[in-house]
């Protein structure tokens, strides 16, 4: 089993975790359009395993690239990248 999904209501309202700043999570030159930028903050508030934010997205030559770290790399990727998506 690569993951699980936990569905319903917790008994509490669970903690809050410590967000990265964007530019400690992406690189870009000069210029960078809008849409990087909202993207990066989207995907800082996706749900990636052990809330480590362990993923980097990168601006250049007019194209994005995203590159995860980490024994849930594949699966912490496929949701930043989602996120991203949706905020760009």
């Amino acid at each position: 089993m690569v993951c699980a999904i936990a569905l319903g209501y917790g008994t509490t309202q669970g903690e809050s975790h410590p967000i990265k700043r964007p530019d400690e999570v992406s690189k870009c030159g000069t210029g960078v359009p809008e849409w990087f930028a909202k993207g990066v903050e989207c995907a800082l508030l996706a749900p990636t395993a052990l809330m480590k934010q362990n993923f980097m997205f990168e601006y250049r030559d007019r194209k994005v690239y995203a590159t995860s770290k980490g024994i849930c790399a594949p699966v912490n990727l496929g949701i930043v990248k989602y996120h991203f998506e949706v905020g760009a």
